[in-house]
C-alpha cells in the first residue's frame, strides 16, 4: 500500500535501489544468456536483503522483483532459466538465518549447502514427475556430446600430426567414459563453490556497507580436523580395484579437494594479512595460482597441511568487526 504521496517506494515498503538491483540479477539471465552467471549471485542478493536489511522490507523488495521477472520469463518462454534462479533462493535464506543465529562459518556453509541440495533435488523430481524429463541425464548427455564435438573438430584439423591425433582421440574417449562416473562429484563441488563464493562475497559486501560482519574473518575459517578421515577413505577407495569403488573414491576426492582448497585459500589469505601484502599483489598472486595447472592443487595441499602444521601464527581471534 502506498503512502499519502502515492509512491510504494516512498512508503518505505520497497527499497528502490535494491529493487532495481534485484531486477538486474534475476531478470538479465532471462533476457540474455550472456548474464547467466548472475544466477550464482542470487543467494547473495537474498542474504543481504534478509539479514542486512529489515526483513519485511527485504521480503517486499525481493517479492516484487521476483514477480516481475517471473512474468517476464513466462512471456519470453524462459521459465526454466528463471526457475534456476529460484533454486538458489533457499541458499540465501539459509545464510541469513545462520548469520542471525551467530553460527560458525562451517555450520552456516553446511546449512546453505543442505538448502541448495534440497532445492536442486526438489526441482529434479518436479521435472521428472511433471515434465517427464531427466535433467541429470540431459546434462550428462550434453556434456558427452559437447566433448565428442570438440574432439571431432580437433581431429579434423590439418595442423595436428597423426601421432597427436591418436593421443587426442584417446584422451577424449577417456573423458567421455570418465564424465558419467565423476559427474555427481563435479555437481556437488559446483554447489560447494557456489556456497563458498556467496559467503565470501557476503562478508565483503557487509564490510563495504559498514554493517556487522556475519562471520569471523575469512583468514580464520577452518574445516574440522576429523574431515581428514574422508581424505583417507577416498584414497582407500581409489586403491581398491573395483569400478564402483574407484568411482566413489574419485567423487569423494573431488569433494574433499574442493573443501581443502577453501581452507588453503584461507591460509594464504592469512599470510597476506600477516605480511601486509598490498591488495593488488594479493589479487594478482591468487589469480596466477588459479590460472596455473597445479595452482588449485597446491592451495588444496596447503589447506590439508594446515591440519597437521596448524598455522596458528596467522590465525587471529574471531571478531565480527575485523577484515573479512
Amino acid at each position: 500500500m502506498a503512502d499519502s504521496g502515492g509512491s510504494i517506494f516512498s512508503g518505505r515498503m520497497i527499497d528502490p535501489h535494491g529493487f532495481f538491483i534485484s531486477l538486474a540479477v534475476l531478470g538479465l539471465p532471462v533476457v540474455t544468456p550472456e548474464f547467466i552467471w548472475l544466477q550464482l549471485l542470487t543467494p547473495l542478493l537474498i542474504f543481504f536483503y534478509f539479514h542486512g536489511k529489515r526483513e519485511e522490507k527485504g521480503t517486499n523488495t525481493l517479492s516484487a522483483a521476483l514477480g516481475i521477472c517471473g512474468i517476464g520469463a513466462l512471456l519470453q518462454g524462459e521459465l526454466p532459466t528463471f526457475f534456476f534462479s529460484v533454486t538458489m533462493i533457499p541458499v540465501g535464506i539459509a545464510l541469513a538465518h545462520s548469520a542471525s543465529k551467530n553460527y560458525s562459518p562451517g555450520k552456516s556453509g553446511s546449512y546453505a549447502l543442505a538448502a541448495l541440495l534440497g532445492s536442486v533435488c526438489f526441482w529434479l523430481i518436479i521435472a521428472e514427475l511433471v515434465f517427464h524429463v531427466s535433467l541429470y541425464q540431459q546434462l550428462q548427455t550434453s556434456i558427452i556430446v559437447g566433448l565428442k564435438s570438440a574432439g571431432d573438430v580437433l581431429l579434423q584439423s590439418n595442423d595436428l600430426p597423426a601421432e597427436q591425433k591418436a593421443e587426442v582421440a584417446a584422451s577424449f574417449e577417456m573423458l567421455q567414459e570418465l564424465i558419467p562416473m565423476i559427474l555427481p562429484g563435479l555437481l556437488f563441488t559446483t554447489m560447494l563453490n557456489t556456497v563458498f563464493l556467496n559467503m565470501v562475497a557476503g562478508q565483503a559486501l557487509f564490510r563495504r556497507k559498514k554493517l556487522a560482519l556475519p562471520w569471523s574473518p575469512v583468514k580464520t575459517w577452518r574445516l574440522p580436523d576429523q574431515l581428514v578421515g574422508l581424505v583417507i577413505f577416498a584414497g582407500i577407495c581409489l586403491l581398491i580395484p573395483l569400478p564402483a569403488t574407484k568411482a566413489w573414491g574419485q567423487n569423494l576426492m573431488l569433494i574433499v579437494a574442493s573443501l581443502y582448497f577453501f581452507q588453503g585459500l584461507a591460509v594464504v589469505t592469512g599470510f597476506f594479512f600477516r605480511w601486509k601484502i598490498p591488495m593488488p599483489i594479493r589479487i594478482l598472486t591468487i589469480a596466477l595460482l588459479l590460472l596455473q595447472a597445479y595452482g588449485v592443487m597446491i592451495i588444496a595441499i596447503v589447506g590439508l597441511a594446515d591440519v597437521w602444521a596448524d598455522f596458528g601464527s596467522i590465525k587471529s581471534a574471531p571478531t565480527k568487526n575485523n577484515d573479512g
